[in-house]
């Protein structure tokens, strides 16, 4: 196993966590937490509601452009500083920052190689259809 899969793994583990246990605390423990931070709670939900609020529409760009080129996306995993995932057809990669809305990977600039053979596919259904129907 590489360093950057075991630390990515290790990272996942921790994050999960982390979540496990946020997700075990009242709303009230929650807030106390964010007291004690030093943060104001109304302050801290307002930028974490921002921090969303931005990246939906990242989200929705990213995935429009893929669907453009006709893959779909499996699952969007986090990574450090991106998100990457792979077409469900065609299994090409595909990453993005949100921070920097850089999209790199295959399925970013290649059509989906699964969904044209699916045309070619039914194209080639229909001419032997109507080749027979004459």
């Amino acid at each position: 196993m590489t360093d950057n899969k075991r630390d990515s793994e290790e990272l996942e583990n921790i994050l999960e966590g982390l979540a496990d246990s946020v997700l075990e605390l009242s709303d009230e423990e929650i807030l106390d937490e964010v007291r004690k931070s030093g943060t104001d709670p109304e302050e801290y939900a307002q930028r974490t509601r921002d921090v969303l609020r931005l990246a939906l529409p990242k989200f929705d760009r990213v995935n429009r452009h893929l669907q453009h080129l006709g893959h779909a996306i499996m699952d969007w995993q986090a990574q450090e500083e991106s998100y990457e995932g792979r077409c469900k057809k065609c299994g090409l990669s595909v990453s993005f920052s949100a921070t920097s809305n850089e999209i790199r990977g295959e399925a970013s600039v290649n059509p989906c190689q699964a969904d044209k053979s699916q045309k070619r596919e039914a194209a080639g259904t229909w001419c032997r259809r109507d080749i027979a129907s004459r």
